[in-house]
């Protein structure tokens, strides 16, 4: 059997278009989905608040969050690859509000979909009531 390629346009995936405005909220989940499948380049030069807990991993930083498709059981980390002066230093599980620019063309096969972005600004924040993603 053949597969089927990820289709072309946002439209043809089902992305909603983004808000306006300077800094938009983004779930994890969406913006790991956008960078990988919508083609029309939605995050280019947009400024994306994301919340979700550091993860260190070898010399990199990420910021992730648990995301659930059916029950808790299944749960999955998302992770975004953090680019930026001091984010070494982030206290690993801490929870953080990354106000991030996507680097494009970095979410590919080969990074296993897990898409780099460039720090603007980082703020510690409080875990949420529901830290889970759906």
């Amino acid at each position: 059997s053949t597969r089927t390629p990820p289709p072309t346009s946002s439209e043809a995936f089902g992305f909603a278009p983004l808000p306006p405005g300077d800094l938009i909220d983004v779930s994890m989940r969406d913006f790991v989905e956008r960078t990988a499948w919508d083609k029309s380049g939605s995050l280019d030069n947009r400024t994306v608040r994301l919340t979700g807990f550091v993860v260190h991993k070898d010399a990199d930083t990420y910021v992730a969050r648990m995301t659930i498709s059916c029950c808790a059981a299944d749960a999955y980390p998302v992770k975004v690859k953090l680019v930026g002066p001091g984010i070494e230093s982030l206290a690993s599980d801490s929870w953080i509000q990354a106000t991030v620019n996507y680097q494009p063309g970095t979410s590919t096969k080969e990074t296993r979909y897990i898409p780099t972005v460039t720090v603007k600004d980082l703020n510690p924040t409080a875990e949420p009531q529901d830290p889970y993603e759906y």
